[in-house]
């Protein structure tokens, strides 16, 4: 790949913990606390040439397991780094053109103070013994290798760094895309659901449908509805990421499909749903402009709707015509709820905006112009790809090699 000397090689890692991003202010600023939504975690690294030549860059996301910290996903950026550079070293002309150099050296840098200072010896691992041990011995390794080669003349040196997070701006980018990636395919999976639930044809039945009681859950016959509904409802539990507004908007487009089609399991589901929503979000959303509408009572009332519609449902003559203003009267409601959680008033039908509370993030990219960025755009571009093809694949690792020369 590299048909000159190396001088020095440099691993940067990164890693990231934070709740789904949500654009809308008041969901990031009035969160209750007693809101639990799960992180999202998520690493990467970047190996560098001489002069800070990108030689490689990638992430992937992290499963949660209880007690993780920050830290914890700076550890996995690191430990991905150096699974990266064992295995470019492991190849012999790279190894060759490294050794090439007297004084080969390695510089470890990360922009996690905690993780630097315990290589550093400045500090205990305690809690991270068990990741630390594991870097110490992947490191230990790529020494050995670099040791057992016949053209090694001096122990690889390494060294880390402590360095800003300004400094560290494409490792803290991937991160960020990677979260961004995750919530992008985590809507359109529970939006496309909705759309394919649409398309079913009910089933006809002569029976009228019961509202259980709560003591069982319910579940419809519609399977692509049911999914939709664990996923807006239950999303932790489905590895479904969805920021606050993200599923209120989805609860909205589910609502429209539901009451067209008549589903009475999922009407008294969402029923519930926005009624628990109108109270968790009591303090904030106002019109500035007016001050006149409040989404707490507008929730309240898309709950009392839909529990009225599905009962009416369920029975053989409770829907009548006169029913029809009703049913178009909390539509009206139901889209007005939807522009506003999709953070755009503007917008003609929910249909092209339930993606829209990403297109803040995603614009991120799109406006890189610095030196360096254009690779950050690539692997957004890969990620994107390799995710239309397996979806796991954030969760196994994206990595851009652009300097590799054949």
């Amino acid at each position: 790949m590299l048909g000159f000397s190396i001088l020095s090689l440099v691993l940067n890692f990164d890693g990231s913990l934070r709740p789904p991003r949500d654009p809308i202010p008041g969901f990031t600023r009035y969160t209750p606390k007693s809101v639990n939504i799960d992180k999202m975690a998520s690493c990467s690294s970047a190996i560098f040439t001489d002069d800070d030549t990108l030689h490689s860059m990638g992430g992937k996301m992290l499963n949660l397991v209880p007690g993780m910290t920050s830290a914890d996903s700076e550890y996995e950026g690191l430990l991905m780094g150096l699974d990266k550079l064992r295995a470019y070293l492991s190849e012999e002309q790279h190894l060759n053109s490294f050794l090439s150099n007297p004084e080969p050296t390695l510089t470890v840098r990360g922009d996690c103070k905690v993780i630097v200072d315990q290589f550093q010896g400045k500090s205990v691992p305690r809690k991270m013994e068990t990741k630390y041990n594991l870097a110490i011995e992947k490191l230990r390794f790529i020494q050995n290798l670099c040791s057992a080669h016949p053209a090694s003349t001096k122990k690889l040196s390494v060294r880390f760094q402590h360095i800003p997070r300004d400094d560290n701006h494409l490792c803290d980018a991937i991160c960020r895309l990677l979260v961004n990636q995750k919530q992008r395919s985590s809507v359109t999976s529970v939006y496309d659901s909705i759309q394919m639930g649409a398309a079913t044809i009910p089933e006809k039945t002569s029976r009228p449908v019961k509202m259980n009681s709560k003591k069982k859950k319910r579940s419809t016959n519609n399977t692509h509805f049911q999914k939709a509904l664990d996923g807006i409802i239950s999303s932790t539990e489905l590895d479904v990421q969805l920021c606050h507004s993200s599923q209120l908007a989805l609860a909205c487009e589910l609502s429209f499909a539901a009451m067209q089609q008549k589903d009475v399991i999922v009407l008294g589901e969402l029923a519930d749903f926005f009624l628990l929503m109108s109270r968790r979000w009591g303090r904030i959303y106002y019109y500035e402009d007016t001050n006149s509408w409040e989404v707490k009572n507008a929730l309240a009332d898309v709950s009392m709707v839909c529990k009225d519609l599905a009962t009416k449902f369920s029975t053989r003559e409770g829907y009548n015509e006169e029913d029809d203003i009703i049913t178009d009267n909390v539509k009206e409601m139901l889209q007005r709820l939807s522009n506003f959680f999709t953070n755009n008033n503007d917008m003609e039908s929910v249909n092209g905006g339930v993606e829209s509370p990403f297109m803040d993030v995603s614009e991120l990219v799109d406006e890189i112009d610095n030196e360096g960025w254009k690779e950050v755009q690539q692997w957004d571009l890969l990620a994107t790809d390799a995710i239309k093809r397996d979806v796991t694949t954030l969760e196994s690792g994206v990595w851009l090699s652009p300097k590799v020369q054949s």
